[in-house]
């Protein structure tokens, strides 16, 4: 079954807030002239949802949008569920299509993947990188859970780390990585080595240029997932960039750590609940609510209420 037959891709709350968190950075980085979003293309994935599509579109104010497709056999779906005219639909594998593509605006590119780690998506972020220039964005999005690592071959377990130099160039693995592959670390490893391969691909491209990260997301709305993203800058926009203080006004932004988006699974009857008591600086005790939640979950609620999306049925 293919994932966009599995999954919903405008249900997932998590991933619904990681979305609103990448546009309100957007959204004040594109306040400087040097970025008007509205002078960009938006590549991304789409698949038969398009939910990224509509943010860039509506939210972030991107006419031009480029969704790749690899299911031949799924064309007309996808062109039909296509939000915008001005949508357009290239059907093949990500890695030729990247390859044929014009490089003449500057992008915002998503490869949001919800697969496990594979090489193929390297090559594809450094064919973007390649191609780029000062002031794009890109971002990779892929499956973090750790259990991808344990694998058997002849029936006898290989080791992790040897399952993980399969799957990305060792030059980019940190030297602790060994001590951290557990379930709760993994997640934050497969940031730097994000990270690591992105500066490194960049710095690699043309002299003068220089990656700057912007985001470094893990979440779950089943799966573990990481977001890492940035931009590729030279020295004027780095410094126009770094003048917009976005570490001081975004504790998500990614010169922190790893920020772990979780917000709680909340009725609809909780959540009013919950919002009549935001804003607070303070989470409210779980022992002054009339239902159960764990503190981490109040306090996720209390961070991103204002993104919290809500689900209902409608019955035309």
């Amino acid at each position: 079954m293919r994932s966009f037959e599995a999954i919903n891709y405008s249900l997932r709350p998590n991933k619904n807030v990681e979305r609103k968190l990448i546009a309100r950075i957007l959204n004040t980085i594109g306040k400087n002239a040097r970025f008007d979003w509205r002078d960009y293309r938006y590549l991304g994935l789409g698949s038969m949802w398009f939910v990224d599509f509509i943010m860039m579109h509506k939210s972030i104010g991107i006419n031009e949008l480029v969704t790749i497709e690899k299911e031949h056999s799924r064309a007309k779906r996808v062109s039909f569920n296509a939000p915008y005219s001005c949508v357009e639909v290239k059907i093949g594998m990500s890695t030729s299509v990247l390859r044929e593509l014009s490089w003449d605006n500057r992008t915002i590119a998503w490869l949001d993947y919800d697969d496990v780690l594979r090489p193929y998506m390297f090559d594809d972020l450094n064919e973007i990188i390649v191609k780029s220039t000062t002031g794009n964005v890109v971002m990779l999005s892929v499956n973090a859970e750790a259990a991808q690592l344990s694998i058997t071959e002849n029936d006898e377990i290989v080791d992790p780390m040897t399952v993980l130099k399969g799957l990305v160039n060792a030059t980019y693995i940190p030297t602790d990585a060994e001590k951290r592959l557990s379930k709760n670390q993994f997640p934050a490893l497969l940031g730097e080595i994000m990270f690591n391969f992105m500066k490194s691909s960049v710095l690699n491209t043309a002299t003068g240029l220089d990656f700057f990260p912007l985001f470094n997301f893990a979440y779950s709305d089943g799966s573990k997932m990481v977001t890492y993203g940035g931009m590729i800058v030279d020295t004027n926009d780095e410094r126009i960039v770094k003048g917009l203080s976005l570490q001081s006004s975004f504790e998500f932004f990614a010169h922190h750590e790893q920020f772990e988006i979780q917000v709680p699974q909340l009725t609809f009857k909780e959540k009013l609940e919950l919002d009549k008591r935001m804003p607070c600086a303070v989470a409210p005790k779980p022992e002054d609510l009339p239902f159960e939640l764990k503190p981490s979950e109040i306090e996720a609620y209390r961070m991103f209420y204002q993104d919290y999306p809500m689900y209902g049925e409608f019955h035309p």
